[in-house]
């Protein structure tokens, strides 16, 4: 679906420009209701040092000290895979994180598909190396057939919320083997 491969840091309106901010729709133009950045602000948006295949991941910067959540939003029609999820009879998504020690673990990671969300349970944000979450679709219970956005986030679950980092890469769906 994603490996974030394909973004570059070419500006707006250039030839061959795609950044993931623009396909990733986050908060950054109003912190106050979401507290999401996709990518680095400054330098180059897109993490290479730190990546789970080729040559780059996306980092998911979160701030919920204002706002309650933080997420970021891709309109599948921007994506390969397109809204039809059933071709190839897929059943399960496979995200993969990685978190960072300063990272505070008072945030709830979770994932939308259309509006129907599931929490994702097993990611320490503190751990500075790659895991992944497997959820199957038809937790989400919706018809796959008709996939129009993916959303991941970060949502606070005490009276405050902290900020960090989580790296993302290799957002795939997979059929399981019987």
């Amino acid at each position: 679906m994603d490996d974030f491969e394909s973004y570059n840091d070419i500006a707006t309106g250039e030839e061959g420009s795609n950044l993931v901010y623009e396909t990733w729709v986050d908060g950054y133009d109003n912190p106050s209701a979401n507290g999401s950045t996709m990518g680095y602000v400054l330098g180059t948006s897109i993490e290479t040092d730190i990546v789970h295949g080729g040559e780059q991941s996306a980092p998911l910067i979160y701030g919920n000290r204002t706002a309650s959540l933080s997420e970021v939003t891709v309109s599948t029609s921007e994506l390969s895979i397109g809204s039809d999820w059933t071709i190839g009879d897929p059943d399960t998504l496979v995200l993969w994180f990685y978190g960072d020690t300063n990272n505070a673990v008072t945030e709830q990671l979770y994932v939308k598909l259309n509006n129907s969300k599931l929490l994702i349970s097993g990611i320490d944000m503190k751990q500075a190396q790659w895991q992944n979450a497997e959820i199957p679709l038809a937790d989400f219970g919706i018809n796959l057939a008709n996939v129009t956005q993916l959303v991941i986030g970060l949502e606070r679950t005490g009276a405050t919320g902290s900020e960090g980092i989580l790296f993302m890469d290799d957002i795939r769906l997979y059929k399981s083997a019987l």
